[in-house]
């Protein structure tokens, strides 16, 4: 669609029409600048954030925008001699749907737009250039999908490692916990404290512990069906591998774990290793986000699948973010656009019908989230 006006002199108010069909017009409210009357859309040639519901960021002579919180706008301010003596600034736009679109139907949140990023600097131009690359990719071949599933709350409807704790350890962890919660301690200090408590475990024991537990009804179907779609699926976990993976054999489920390593020792003591952490983050015990962000090819889709406090570092990297419980207020907080679930059998049908109706894309916050750890920010 196409706006124009005259530089540096008020105008009336001008009559636009694009391939989608009429929008409200466009008025000239001072030098270099334009606008959509009734709010949509505006454009100034300096940098700036129209408010009130009303996004716009600039940059030079490229916007990117959002109309009614539904459309992505990118395009170009030119300035065209249309008669030797009338010069006029004439922006072309380009729309498509983007990661704020407003999906109708029970359990799709998303995210409102990020002003500070539209009018902030390097940031703002690297959104900018995400969305014409967006519209470059649209017409492609969607990406395969990468998938990453929390363990227990979501897996196993029931939390297995605050059970194993405070079976193995006693009614102490809870206090451990809540000071973990609160922050007074560290991942490392937490599994300390629990484990210096333990007496007695072996593997058979665990093992044995561990049968009273099964998956989730139609996360089996769902391990099937990732496989014949080829979306590679693996458990991402801040529980211990000493029940997981008893409970996974159980299901006749085999794919790739990255959990908390239980190590026995003699005398039927233990400790706890974290073979996925951080080394410089102290809250999570396997970060799931480096593992994401490590086993993830460029062009693949992060879909994350999680109910708790182990995945929120992760849901700010995801493309498609799954949640319940925790997760779910987390990401209502935190403004991350999310998929509330119920079921595997209901995030199997979501994914499918996203598929089916070529909806799957990167939204630019967490591509932008992923390029600043690989910058070192």
């Amino acid at each position: 669609m196409y706006m124009s006006g005259r530089a540096g002199e008020p105008r009336e108010r001008l009559p636009v029409r694009g391939a989608d069909g009429d929008v409200a017009g466009a008025t000239d409210l001072a030098r270099h600048t334009f606008a959509v009357v009734e709010g949509t859309l505006a454009h100034e040639a300096t940098l700036g954030v129209v408010r009130g519901g009303h996004i716009v960021g600039t940059r030079n002579d490229t916007q990117t925008a959002f109309i009614a919180d539904t459309v992505a706008i990118t395009g170009r301010c030119d300035r065209i001699p249309v008669s030797p003596d009338r010069v006029e600034d004439r922006f072309v736009f380009v729309c498509e749907k983007s990661d704020v679109e407003r999906e109708q139907g029970d359990g799709v949140h998303v995210a409102d737009p990020d002003l500070s990023t539209l009018a902030g600097g390097d940031t703002a131009h690297r959104q900018l250039a995400d969305t014409r690359s967006d519209k470059q990719s649209a017409t492609r071949e969607y990406h395969r999908l990468r998938i990453y599933c929390d363990f227990d709350g979501t897996i196993v409807r029931e939390d297995v490692g605050d059970r194993f704790f405070s079976t193995f350890s006693g009614p102490e962890m809870w206090n451990d916990n809540a000071s973990f919660m609160a922050g007074d301690i560290t991942i490392d200090e937490v599994f300390t404290r629990y484990t210096d408590r333990m007496r007695g475990i072996t593997p058979e024991h665990v093992d044995t512990w561990s049968a009273q537990f099964t998956v989730e009804p139609g996360f089996v179907d769902f391990v099937h069906w990732c496989a014949a779609q080829e979306y590679p699926l693996s458990i991402v976990s801040d529980g211990l591998d000493a029940y997981i993976l008893p409970i996974l054999l159980a299901a006749s489920v085999d794919v790739p774990v990255y959990a908390n390593r239980l190590v026995y020792r003699e005398g039927g003591r233990c400790i706890v290793r974290r073979p996925w952490a951080d080394e410089f983050c102290a809250r999570c015990g396997t970060c799931k986000r480096n593992r994401m962000l490590t086993l993830t090819p460029d062009d693949d889709i992060i879909v994350l699948i999680g109910d708790g406090f182990s995945d929120f570092c992760a849901a700010q990297y995801a493309d498609i973010v799954f949640a319940r419980d925790a997760l779910e207020t987390y990401c209502q907080r935190e403004n991350i656009s999310f998929r509330r679930f119920s079921s595997f059998d209901n995030i199997r049908a979501q994914l499918t019908a996203l598929a089916d109706r070529k909806r799957i894309r990167k939204p630019r916050r967490a591509a932008l989230a992923r390029a600043d750890v690989w910058a070192g920010e």
